[in-house]
């Protein structure tokens, strides 16, 4: 039945965890040249200490295995080639990209940079934002950093990341110096990972024109995400530097004379964690629904009975499946439209749940439970459960309101009694 499903389903899900943490995470990475795999030593040298193994290749390479057949021969992408023109579009296209994301085969991180090429540009496009044109970079007068006082302040300091536990809980400001971008409103599933401040701004700092502006302040985007509908996941960054060991040892440089390291290589890893599927990972361990005062539950109920719904809702924290401790975690029952929907409570432990009373409407109701928090993967949890209406033996003997009624007949009654006697034994 429904417990053997989430058995079997719980299982699998944690079989391909299993797999994915202990086993090697194949990783193809594309990039300009061939010498940004020392330039960026420490970032990818932090992927592999963690059970990464990566394929470096040129984007320009005339053969790029990154399927065979249809099957996909990586488990995630990294693409870090924003300038490279002679792009070989029959192994990586933007289209192949995309069919690698919708298949659920993996993830995909991209960096671009103050130049673009169609690649980086159509991907970002593609997930809903838009980079800056081509030359553009991300400017702030207030809060560069010192080294570039002399110069465009190109060289931003950023501390605006997005409110999520999973991506930016132990970042410090980062240095950035690249492209920028804005994203889409008519795009419901990318978002802000890391903001510009209000006094930043996208333009090409050699044409300052109103025509040159790409975006400003908290409207421009330095790294966006975007987690889709199969949980899959796209991280796009505007600068290839921040990555680099140069951004990664660097020290900030502050106006008033003071220094402190960048936050540059913890946010890398924050960042390569959540899109690679390391965190921000939850799943629903096992759902019940039962009356109060019972423990089983049942595939039918009745009209107006009390009932409670509990689901169990784990997270992975890096090693082991522990009980997810959010919040806002909502149930509706509905039939074609909500007929009730309810918070539900942390009982602790990843353990939520509520007390209902069913609607005095019966047929087939689906109690739904849908979830999306920012970093985390969505849950989609649906049952069936059949709403019968009251039997005859369960309606109430004698209805108050009927009262009249049975005054009216019981009198009557009497009356033909009593009128019966006095015709009968009257002279």
């Amino acid at each position: 039945g429904r417990t053997a499903t989430h058995a079997a389903a719980t299982f699998l899900f944690l079989l391909l965890a299993c797999c994915f943490v202990y086993a090697d995470h194949r990783t193809l990475v594309v990039l300009d040249d061939l010498s940004m795999e020392s330039t960026h030593s420490m970032f990818f040298k932090s992927l592999t200490e963690r059970g990464y193994d990566l394929t470096f290749h040129k984007a320009s390479d005339p053969s790029i295995p990154f399927q065979d057949h249809g099957d996909f021969l990586f488990d995630s992408l990294i693409v870090f080639a924003p300038k490279s023109d002679n792009w070989n579009e029959m192994d990586i296209s933007v289209n192949t990209v995309l069919e690698f994301i919708d298949s659920g085969a993996g993830n995909v991180l991209v960096a671009g940079d103050a130049t673009l090429n169609y690649f980086v540009s159509a991907m970002a496009d593609e997930c809903g934002a838009e980079f800056g044109s081509s030359g553009n970079f991300v400017i702030d007068h207030m809060a560069y950093d010192q080294s570039d006082f002399g110069g465009y302040h190109t060289l931003i300091v950023a501390d605006n990341f997005v409110d999520s536990r999973v991506l930016s809980g132990k970042a410090s400001p980062v240095l950035y110096q690249g492209n920028g971008m804005s994203l889409r409103a008519d795009n419901k599933l990318v978002f802000p990972i890391l903001s510009g401040s209000p006094t930043a701004f996208c333009q090409n700092p050699e044409e300052l024109s109103d025509q040159s502006l790409h975006a400003s302040g908290r409207n421009l985007v330095l790294v966006a995400g975007l987690q889709a509908r199969n949980n899959a996941r796209i991280a796009i960054s505007g600068s290839t530097d921040m990555f680099s060991d140069k951004y990664f040892t660097a020290n900030i440089q502050s106006k008033d004379g003071s220094s402190q390291a960048s936050g540059n290589a913890a946010f890398a890893t924050d960042l390569a964690q959540w899109v690679f599927g390391e965190r921000g990972l939850i799943r629903v361990k096992s759902v019940q629904h039962h009356l109060v005062g019972e423990t089983e539950s049942r595939s039918a109920y009745t009209v107006k009975e009390n009932l409670v719904y509990t689901i169990e809702i784990e997270e992975f924290d890096g090693k082991n499946w522990v009980g997810y401790s959010g919040s806002g975690v909502q149930l509706e029952l509905q039939m074609l439209d909500p007929y009730i929907r309810k918070t539900l409570t942390h009982q602790g432990n990843g353990v939520f749940s509520a007390t209902l009373q069913l609607p005095d409407v019966y047929g087939v109701y689906t109690f739904k439970v849908e979830y999306h928090r920012v970093g985390f993967t969505s849950i989609s949890e649906r049952s069936l459960v059949t709403i019968l209406p009251l039997r005859h033996t369960d309606y109430e003997r004698f209805i108050p309101s009927a009262f009249p009624y049975y005054a009216s007949a019981f009198s009557m009654m009497a009356g033909v009694a009593l009128f019966s006697l006095i015709f009968l034994f009257s002279k």
